[in-house]
């Protein structure tokens, strides 16, 4: 059965392990597989991979233990899941996955301000644009700056020009093999855009919202699912356009971060 991180599209990596399972297993079938992922009925399972739906929460999480999936390859399923649910929200989720590998170039990928301007000139004709980007963009970036990210995005078929008309390719979705140093920059660039934003954005533009919680760390990986979910549905909410470009291009940015040292509490407890 191949790695699921060979696929970019989850229907085609359900479909493929189910032919394999035919050719290998005598009498296998989708009321075999129903039945041993503990579901009443195999047209659920016919529905998703002919495309005619997407599995539920529960039976997504059925699948990665039937299928033996790892921590991080239930990760990457279920992003590209979600990312199939956007239908046709161009916009681009990046997960990264920590390696200790620094042979990646990952210097504009890993810069928040080239997806912003991608998004900016997604679904535009565009005479001019790195002066449109130029015009538009709040952050500072020079010419050079805009034009190597302009030209990064096209390099790698982010985006797809065809006479004066510029699209973002489809759902993309991309894992960033980085180092420690890789994921900790790309925190870091979107951080530091929060914080520039502040000089450029008045009070009615953002929406900013701090909550001090005392929490169990038995909780937190629930919350870290139950903050994708809620990014999802947002994306979903503010993207839909009826495929024409937005009016602004605006950054939701989240975080759950420890404010203090676990060790100390216990010792002061």
């Amino acid at each position: 059965m191949n790695e699921i991180s060979k696929y970019t599209n989850y229907k085609l990596f359900l479909k493929d392990h189910y032919n394999h399972k035919l050719e290998t297993k005598h009498g296998f079938s989708f009321s075999v597989w129903a039945k041993s992922l503990g579901i009443a009925s195999p047209s659920t399972l016919s529905m998703v991979i002919n495309g005619s739906r997407h599995p539920s929460k529960t039976l997504i999480e059925k699948l990665s233990s039937n299928l033996k999936l790892s921590q991080d390859q239930t990760e990457y399923f279920k992003g590209l899941i979600q990312l199939h649910k956007s239908k046709q929200n161009p916009h681009l989720t990046v997960h990264l996955k920590t390696q200790d590998s620094s042979s990646v170039d990952t210097d504009n990928f890993l810069a928040i301000s080239t997806f912003v301007i991608r998004e900016l000139l997604n679904n535009r004709s565009l005479e001019n644009p790195i002066k449109f980007i130029q015009d538009k963009i709040k952050y500072k970036l020079t010419v050079e700056q805009i034009t190597e990210k302009y030209k990064f995005l096209i390099n790698k078929s982010l985006i797809k020009i065809d006479g004066l008309h510029h699209q973002a390719v489809g759902n993309i979705f991309e894992e960033v093999l980085a180092s420690k140093d890789g994921v900790n920059n790309f925190h870091k660039s979107t951080m530091k855009t929060v914080s520039d934003a502040f000089e450029v954005c008045s009070i009615e533009e953002r929406s900013f919202h701090t909550s001090i919680l005392s929490v169990n760390k038995d909780k937190i990986q629930e919350a870290k699912e139950l903050l994708k979910e809620f990014q999802h549905r947002m994306t979903e909410l503010l993207e839909d356009n009826n495929g024409k470009p937005g009016d602004q291009i605006y950054l939701l940015n989240m975080n759950l971060l420890p404010a203090s040292d676990q060790t100390q509490e216990k010792i002061l407890h």
